[in-house]
């Protein structure tokens, strides 16, 4: 979601920190034995955290905010409410700061397993255990929106593409879905489960390179 450098919130000063902005003992020794951020680290994240959210809350608002700086033009609006529903772990409407950080760690320090496993999760719309063609479609059509747009933003002066883009543009949703599931649909029922999912994107790697390029939040 933008790197430290790049913050959540660019457009304040210091002086908007919340005065006692100090992590709880309890979340720094949850965050320290289940992330790979050590304490000055994670202290950071949640000072320019707090900055944004004072009242230890990221809401849906904030969090499209990040997405319309990164791909203007209401490209990432689909993705982003994706991504929000998997950052949001307990599904309350918001995420907070123990949500964000453990889905910064897995998108940017994560194994390609656990990536992957985060990506099932956004997938899996519904949150049942196991993704369905509709669902597959969604994702994949909010994915092709985004990267398209950036990669456009990003190579306008030259015309060299990213071969994952173009690959990933050439089909409409429907036809990738439906592509994907052919190839990862082991027993054949029309759902996949997490470990279909895990062994048809191991045996896929444009669409690995997809989903992990996608779900690069920092």
């Amino acid at each position: 979601m933008g790197n430290r450098e790049g913050k959540l919130s660019s457009r304040v000063g210091d002086s908007d920190i919340p005065g006692a902005c100090k992590l709880k003992k309890s979340d720094m020794d949850f965050l320290k034995a289940n992330t790979t951020f050590d304490e000055a680290t994670i202290s950071e994240w949640y000072i320019e955290f707090m900055r944004d959210c004072k009242n230890g809350k990221l809401s849906p608002q904030k969090f499209m905010e990040v997405y319309e700086v990164l791909c203007p033009g209401g490209e990432a609006k689909a993705f982003a409410k994706h991504a929000f529903r998997t950052f949001d772990k307990d599904r309350n409407g918001f995420i907070d700061f123990k949500e964000f950080l453990m889905a910064v760690n897995v998108t940017s320090s994560g194994t390609v397993e656990q990536k992957l496993k985060w990506a099932f999760n956004m997938v899996d719309i519904d949150g049942n255990g196991t993704i369905e063609l509709n669902e597959m479609v969604k994702v994949i059509a909010a994915i092709q929106e985004m990267s398209v747009a950036l990669a456009a933003s990003r190579t306008h002066s030259s015309s060299t593409t990213n071969p994952v883009i173009q690959a990933a543009s050439t089909l409409n949703p429907t036809e990738r879905a439906k592509q994907i599931f052919s190839q990862m649909d082991a027993n054949h029922d029309g759902i996949l489960d997490e470990k279909e999912f895990m062994s048809g994107c191991m045996n896929d790697q444009s669409l690995v390179q997809m989903l992990l390029m996608s779900g690069s939040f920092t």
